[in-house]
């Protein structure tokens, strides 16, 4: 038996795939039934489901849109024409296409050629373009955002945009930011329709129609909700053990909130156990248990940890 620590999409999706490889295989996820799926989770508005987090795919995406052509809600994917505005000063800018970008009033002729360079993956620094600078994200793994969008656009650009995207986002820990994340979003949002701007994959009826394929797929009775990892054990280099604990959490008659006690378990021995590292994706998919480690959870709409 294998056991996937968490189940976000990544959780799942890797059980689906090793199930598919004819490994039997357990989902331990810490939070409840409503947990599952992690960021890309929904809740119920006036019985219709909308995502817990905000999501949406690109075109480049291939890896979840041949996911769910394999779980038979490929049909369900529709692309659509997305807009996107900048609210500055009491008024709202679109900013999708070439010539709106150019109408922006906060820059000069210079600040948007500088932006639209850097998404168009041209390193113009020197005066002498470059077309394989941003290749390699880890390139800039060392490099903080603020430092890479000063350098790699202009000043002006940096404070009238990245900045306050940047504020929201992250708060205090703005100036921890990994160039190489800012630059991950640059490139997503770089892969558009330069006449009509950015074409984005929504699921019809939502993301909960691909979660519940996804889930239904694996089998809901594959997967343990209310169940903590709380260590692996290695041998030879490999995990080949992992304890959790269990939450009981018996019935409230009244409505009152239940006590949780737990029940720690060593799982099975037989064969090495996995771990999700983080269900981590370009769209953010992961655990959001606050401070991890070094990890710390900052703001965010769409929830990318630091």
């Amino acid at each position: 038996m294998i056991g996937i620590v968490g189940g976000g999409l990544a959780g799942l999706a890797a059980a689906y795939r090793l199930q598919r490889s004819g490994h039997e295989v357990t989902v331990y996820e810490a939070g409840g039934s409503e947990a599952v799926g992690g960021l890309a989770r929904t809740y119920e508005t006036n019985g219709d489901d909308i995502e817990t987090f905000y999501h949406h795919l690109s075109k480049d995406e291939q890896t979840i849109v041949e996911l769910a052509e394999e779980l038979g809600v490929g049909d369900s994917v529709e692309w659509l024409v997305g807009e996107n505005a900048y609210y500055v000063d009491g008024t709202v800018h679109p900013m999708d296409t070439p010539w709106q970008l150019l109408a922006f009033p906060h820059w000069s002729l210079y600040d948007t050629f500088r932006l639209g360079m850097l998404t168009l993956d041209v390193d113009v620094r020197g005066g002498v373009p470059s077309f394989d600078t941003y290749e390699r994200l880890a390139d800039f793994e060392d490099q903080t955002a603020v430092e890479f969008a000063r350098e790699h656009t202009t000043d002006n650009v940096y404070e009238t945009f990245f900045d306050p995207l940047l504020e929201a986002k992250f708060g205090s820990r703005k100036s921890e930011v990994s160039a190489a994340w800012l630059l991950g979003r640059i490139k997503f949002r770089g892969e558009r329709d330069l006449l009509r701007g950015e074409i984005l994959g929504y699921f019809e009826g939502g993301f909960r129609t691909f979660l519940d394929a996804l889930i239904d797929a694996v089998g809901r009775e594959n997967i343990q909700t209310h169940t903590r990892v709380t260590d692996l054990a290695t041998a030879d280099g490999a995990v080949d053990e992992l304890t959790v604990e269990r939450a009981v959490e018996p019935v409230a008659a009244d409505g009152g909130t239940a006590v949780s006690d737990t029940d720690p378990e060593t799982g099975p021995t037989g064969e090495p156990q996995t771990a999700d590292p983080g269900d981590g994706d370009d769209h953010g998919v992961g655990r959001r248990r606050g401070r991890r480690g070094d990890a710390e959870r900052v703001g965010g709409a769409d929830g990318l940890p630091v």
